[in-house]
This record gives structure tokens, sequence and C-alpha cells, in this order.
């Protein structure tokens, strides 16, 4: 993906944050527990397996900490971006269940 693009789209991701050379996309999240931290990863998961985009997790006490792309691609894809989004719309349906 040209770096326009990639600039482009991290508009419409404005939590997401570009990491190691524009290889991948991180954002952390932070729950009222570990408990629904884990069930939020969960839900993050399972939803980048359908995608066939399995992102990095990692679950510390009440943070997530989500690391989308594949540094051995050159750069990020349309589909991380997509996944990012979808990650989103999961995080805005937490607060509203």
């Amino acid at each position: 993906m040209k770096a326009e693009r990639t600039q482009f789209r991290m508009t419409l991701v404005p939590e997401w944050k570009l990491t190691r050379g524009q290889r991948y996309i991180k954002r952390q999240c932070r729950f009222m527990d570990h408990l629904e931290a884990m069930e939020f990863a969960n839900r993050v998961s399972q939803v980048g397996w359908k995608m066939g985009e399995p992102p990095m997790i990692l679950v510390d006490d009440d943070r997530v900490t989500i690391r989308i792309g594949d540094g051995v691609v050159d750069g990020l894809r349309e589909a991380n971006f997509d996944l990012a989004e979808r990650i989103d719309e999961l995080m805005i349906g937490q607060w509203m269940d």
C-alpha cells in the first residue's frame, strides 16, 4: 500500500498508531477488569480469524493491545485496515452492551 493511502486509512481509524516502519498498526484498549479484557480479546480473535487476518493480541490485566500487520509483506494492506475498523466497531459495542 502506498504511503498516501496508508495515511488516508489511518484517518479512518484514529485510535490506531503506526509502528515498525509502517508494517503494523497497533491499538491499546482498557477495560473495567481482566475478565472483560479477556472477553473482548476473544471476540477480536474470532473476527480476525473469520477475516483471514489474525491479529497479535496481548492481554495485560485490564488492558488489551492489538497489533495488525504482517512484517513479512511489504507494508500494510487494505485488509489490515478493514480489520481495524471492525475491531473499532466491537469496541463501541463493548460500551453499549
